[in-house]
């Protein structure tokens, strides 16, 4: 932390930072979010100087330190940047590192206490997690047989109820930990215009993505005018590995800039059109091949925009019941039925053998 902190102020000494911790910024493991501890206390003084910048940030070496999570004034009239640790909300047990059971509840209580309510200031919410489900373990790890969401489905719906409450003064979230660019709707139960969500790529290639990052241009308005994904080269006729390509972005999209409607409109036309499509897959990780096939495209095109299991269960159509698919249902029927036989089965031949040593002696 005390090196990224110091190459990123040599790089960028007049920049402001907004720091999220992901669910491997810790010092116990992975997904064990630490509460009040030496790390988190450490790592707020390494990066202070980096997001009090200008003093943007006054309170944020003591609230980063209690959970990772803090507010900070952005420049140019942009409103404030809301960060929290919603690692503590995720599927995964985050126990640990000084972690309480109630960390899910204090977390989401300490976003609802930073988000703004003055009509005359909006909020930018960063966080590592994403809402909704998570894409590539729903289609490549399960083979489409679990549903998986991001975060624990209690807290995934207070996490929407808050951004997409028009009182909480939300213009935008940027989130990460899904390894690829993408984009996402957050919508009120009771409806709405909702809120948009940027994904941001990785730099580490774990998931079959290239190392990418974003640049975007944002308005004081916290309108996202342009995203470009800059994506390592994968050309091999390049020797030098290291040489970031530019894959393109919003406009290669046909996007003027990234509001909901926008978002909404790109879904609408992506469905139409398998070039597009296509081309958005490969944006997506960053490279010259799309992980979006025939087979599990419309997973995609739900998961930007319905983010509970019920709603994204509907957009699909794939049925179900609780995490399970209809063919995850089937797989388990099939799998439970055959267990059953195969035991009824040996049951059976330990009986014969048995009679068969009786009868013997």
């Amino acid at each position: 932390m005390h090196s990224i902190a110091r190459s990123f102020d040599r790089a960028f000494p007049r920049a402001q930072f907004v720091l999220v911790l992901g669910n491997e910024d810790s010092d116990c493991g992975d997904y064990r979010g630490p509460i009040g501890n030496a790390f988190l206390r450490m790592t707020a003084r390494a990066w202070e100087p980096l997001v009090n910048r200008n003093g943007a940030a006054p309170t944020f070496a003591r609230t980063f330190a209690e959970d990772g999570s803090y507010s900070a004034r952005l420049p140019s009239g942009m409103g404030r940047a809301v960060v929290i640790n919603d690692v503590f909300w995720s599927l995964r047990p985050s126990g640990g590192c000084g972690a309480s059971y109630d960390a899910p509840e204090r977390t989401v209580e300490r976003l609802a206490t930073l988000l703004p309510r003055s009509p005359a200031e909006h909020a930018i919410v960063f966080a590592h997690i994403p809402p909704g489900i998570d894409t590539y373990s729903s289609s490549y790890l399960t083979h489409g047989l679990v549903t998986v969401p991001n975060l624990r489905p209690d807290m995934n719906d207070r996490y929407l109820s808050l951004l997409a409450d028009p009182e909480r003064r939300v213009s935008l979230a940027i989130a990460g930990h899904a390894h690829r660019f993408g984009f996402r709707v957050a919508r009120a139960r009771t409806g709405g215009s909702g809120v948009p969500i940027v994904v941001a790529p990785a730099i580490s290639p774990v998931y079959q993505n290239s190392p990418s990052f974003l640049v975007a241009r944002i308005d004081a308005d916290a309108t996202i005018r342009s995203l470009e994904e800059w994506a390592r080269n994968e050309d091999p006729t390049i020797v030098d590995r290291s040489v970031w390509a530019n894959r393109g972005g919003t406009r290669a999209l046909g996007m003027a800039d990234v509001p909901t409607a926008s978002i909404l409109a790109l879904q609408r036309r992506l469905d139409a059109d398998p070039a597009l499509l296509d081309a958005f897959g490969r944006l997506a990780v960053g490279s010259t091949f799309s992980q979006i096939t025939p087979r599990n495209r419309r997973l995609y095109l739900c998961a930007a925009t319905e983010l509970t299991i019920a709603a994204f269960r509907a957009c699909t159509r794939n049925g179900g019941f609780g995490y399970l698919t209809r063919r995850g249902l089937l797989a388990a029927i099939a799998g439970l039925a055959a267990f059953v036989a195969i035991s009824v089965l040996a049951v059976r031949w330990v009986r014969q053998a048995r009679t068969k040593r009786a009868s013997g002696a």
